[in-house]
């Protein structure tokens, strides 16, 4: 990625006739043997708030980034940060001047630079302003369709939606509002998950949100209390799709675009959805939803049956996209109960050294969830503007699932121990009608709403076992009743070996992919000055390495030093860095620059 975040603060004070400052540096020099498309760059960080006057650092941040790409050119940015009692707020902008070099893309394939200056920038505000009232606006504007793959991959696979909108929004106890305005100021979708889900975002100018949450409605000595929990809405909204060729994205070959986005590289995911009846026009929304429950007690029991209703109109009955459907209103409605409870039983025999048990708790929690849902409309002749809204699940569902844990006390029992969960294991079947439509190969629940969940007949299960404070094991599954074969599956381990040495695994199974990888890693202090980390992948399907990397390092008072190794066996690249970070300098420290007179001012502290 582009900016490092080590930070490293020096105070220079004296006389009346010196040059005054605080400086922070952090560089980065990195090399690559395969040419990778980044390449060899020397990347420095410049601590502008205390040149600027900002003495309390821990609530402001400016970092000049001053870079060089020898293969690309000069590189520039800011990455600022600011808090106070009442409102913060974070700005990042990164360029590459006159960039001639090459990105390398998520499919490995490389796209060439014509000497072309390119950048991101990335700003939001959050200001309280009341009790109740709170303001939050971004901005994203990203230069290209490829930069933040090839300088800030991590943030196309994990950040939240590149977006610009302005939000702003009431809460009161159990009441919320909000007033809602966002677009993208770029014709192309940055975000993996969105691109390989969706292909557009969604405009809203704006969407207008009032809901209630859990308000007593009855109270009934024969049902028990009944809470109401109401949502209205009301959006304006577009779809913006992604108007970018496949082959400019790096997947030039057709099966490269068509595994990826089912397009030819000269077609845009665009031209997809057009086909498809997707529209790009402003269209008006309202909807609500409406939710009883009424929670009561049968004896050592907590039920708790529900009923939902909900009503969607639109002013478009979305021809295109489903001629077989002509209304432009739904009426969604679902009715359901859950039933939990919980089994506790104390063993005070339990004695282990060994496993550092001293006597064991074990909680049972068994709980069930039924669930029945339909609609005039099925989601399926619906475009989604918002899953939570488009995208609801039909028909019958139910869910039966037992909840244990076994708690101990560790430590000095007859001290300061403390309670620690040793083992925990979820497990939980569900069930589906047939006429429900799976929304994914993945089976996937969620309690609080049903109709939000994939539905399926699966089963799920959870296990983590905390064997000593050195070592913990976890694994999960779920399993298609269905296909009678597991959909995805995981295990692993961490061991802390010792202060100095600590090591992990992990096993992921994913059967609609048809792939099976291990991870890798250990952390080794050989010394109080040098220490090793190490990570790999192995593709045990296809077999042979992913990828592999490691750092070895030495510390000293001054700074640390660092060689780093890497291999991508995805993009065929192998590369080698070194960093240096300068450590900390202590606080109050002085250091005199083009000064003859005699150290006599007041230091300031350490930034960090």
């Amino acid at each position: 990625s582009a900016p490092s975040s080590h930070f490293w603060s020096n105070s220079v004070s004296s006389g009346p006739t010196s040059w005054r400052m605080a400086v922070m540096i952090a560089g980065q020099f990195i090399g690559d043997t395969s040419g990778r498309a980044n390449g060899a760059a020397v990347k420095t960080r410049w601590n502008m708030a205390s040149l600027l006057g900002y003495e309390d650092s821990t609530n402001t941040k400016i970092d000049l980034l001053a870079q060089h790409y020898f293969d690309r050119g000069p590189a520039l940015g800011v990455d600022a940060a600011y808090k106070d009692e009442d409102s913060e707020g974070k700005l990042y902008a990164y360029g590459v001047i006159n960039d001639g070099g090459q990105d390398l893309l998520k499919p490995g394939t490389r796209r060439e630079w014509n000497h072309d200056t390119r950048g991101i920038i990335l700003g939001e505000e959050r200001i309280t302003l009341g009790e109740h009232w709170t303001f939050f606006g971004e901005g994203s504007y990203l230069g290209d369709e490829t930069f933040v793959d090839a300088f800030l991959e991590s943030w196309a696979e994990t950040r939240r939606e590149f977006t610009s909108q302005v939000n702003l929004a009431r809460n009161d106890e159990n009441t919320g509002f909000s007033v809602q305005a966002k677009t993208s100021l770029n014709d192309f979708v940055a975000n993996e998950y969105l691109l390989q889900s969706r292909g557009y975002s969604v405009q809203k100018s704006p969407e207008v949100t009032y809901l209630r949450q859990s308000d007593r409605l009855l109270e009934s000595s024969l049902v028990g209390d009944v809470f109401w929990t109401q949502e209205w809405r009301y959006s304006n909204m577009a779809m913006q799709f992604d108007e970018v060729y496949a082959r400019e994205r790096g997947y030039d070959r057709a099966d490269l675009s068509q595994r990826a986005f089912g397009i030819n590289p000269d077609q845009r995911v665009a031209d997809l959805l057009r086909s498809e009846g997707f529209e790009e026009n402003n269209i008006n929304r309202f909807d609500t939803r409406h939710e009883l429950s009424a929670p009561q007690k049968l004896g050592p029991v907590d039920v708790t049956p529900f009923v939902v209703g909900r009503a969607t109109a639109y002013d478009n009955d979305f021809r295109t996209f489903s001629p077989q459907e002509a209304d432009n209103a739904r009426l969604w409605a679902s009715a359901g109960a859950r039933a939990a409870t919980q089994i506790q039983r104390v063993d005070d025999s339990v004695r282990s050294e060994f496993f550092d048990l001293n006597r064991i708790r074990h909680i049972l929690e068994p709980n069930l969830t039924v669930w029945h849902a339909g609609s005039s409309v099925d989601h399926q002749d619906l475009p989604t503007y918002d899953e939570e809204v488009e995208n609801l699940a039909e028909g019958s569902m139910a869910r039966i699932a037992l909840d244990q844990t076994w708690q101990t006390k560790r430590g000095d029992p007859m001290g300061k121990g403390h309670t620690a969960d040793v083992f925990k294991f979820n497990n939980a079947f569900v069930f589906s009608s047939g006429d429900v439509d799976p929304k994914s190969p993945f089976g996937r629940w969620i309690d609080f709403r049903p109709e939000l969940s994939n539905p399926g007949d699966y089963f799920s299960s959870e296990a983590a076992w905390q064997v000593t404070s050195a070592l913990a094991l976890t694994g999960s599954t779920v399993y298609d009743l269905d296909a009678n074969q597991q959909d995805r599956s995981t295990a692993g381990f961490v061991i802390q070996h010792s202060p100095r040495y600590s090591s992990f695994a992990e096993l992921r199974y994913l059967n609609p992919l048809d792939s099976t990888f291990l991870d890798l890693g250990t952390t080794y202090q050989l010394t109080e000055r040098y220490a090793f980390t190490g990570l790999t992948a192995y593709d045990l399907h296809n077999g042979g390495f992913q990828g592999a990397g490691g750092e070895l390092s030495r510390k000293s008072d001054a700074y640390l030093l660092a060689l780093r190794l890497s291999y991508n066996n995805t993009t065929d690249s192998t590369s080698f860095g070194f960093v240096i970070k300068p450590s900390l300098v202590a606080k109050k420290q002085r250091v005199r620059i083009l000064d003859e007179e005699a150290d006599s001012a007041v230091s300031t502290e350490s930034l960090r």
